[in-house]
């Protein structure tokens, strides 16, 4: 599980990226000034809030040390991803977007070129460049956690309580309704060292 410090060196870096971007352009002034996008880092109790909140879930332990370290992030992250939520604003991705998933799942019935099918856990646990992200469960998009903003397009960064590790990190996903499907990865960590990659 990685450390407030592990998160602290990944979006410090993260940070002096976009600041030397052309993202640099769309960023308030206040922002800019600060030269730091990321926010006070979250308390115990504010986590705890969180997961009462949602039910009470234990939430993934690489996404509780993240919201630690900052409790979301300002501005934009990529070029598809606007920014990540502070725990107040987190929330289940059908309170939000219950057209969207409907909008999907009829989409999905409609294309008979790839039909609605049950996807075994040996072609579904596959991630990295093996994984063929149009096969995802569609039905988890009905459970899963919004963490960031939807950008424009649709994109938006998911992670999903169906599909938890033993050591309690969830699956997360990098969902775009135009890919279509989902990048999908084992844990938030490896979600967002990915996601800083692209940008790169």
């Amino acid at each position: 599980m990685p450390s407030v410090q592990d998160w602290q060196k990944l979006m410090t870096a993260w940070n002096q990226a976009i600041l030397q971007s052309r993202f640099r352009e769309r960023l308030p002034i206040d922002l800019l000034q600060k030269g730091w996008l990321g926010r006070p880092g979250a308390s115990q109790e504010q986590i705890e809030q969180l997961q009462q909140r949602l039910g009470g879930v234990r939430l993934p332990p690489s996404y509780q040390t993240f919201l630690a370290f900052t409790n979301g992030w300002d501005g934009r992250l990529t070029q598809f991803i606007k920014g990540l939520w502070p725990s107040d604003s987190v929330s289940w991705y059908s309170e939000k977007s219950s057209d969207l998933i409907e909008a999907w799942f009829i989409g999905e019935t409609n294309n008979y070129t790839r039909p609605l099918m049950t996807i075994s856990d040996e072609d579904y646990l596959v991630y990295g460049e093996m994984q063929y992200t149009f096969r995802i469960r569609s039905e988890y998009l009905k459970t899963a956690l919004e963490i960031s903003a939807i950008d424009d397009d649709g994109q938006i960064l998911l992670l999903n309580p169906k599909i938890i590790t033993e050591d309690g990190e969830w699956e997360a996903w990098f969902f775009a309704p135009w890919m279509p499907g989902a990048k999908r990865y084992r844990t938030f960590w490896e979600l967002m060292q990915a996601e800083y990659q692209d940008f790169l």
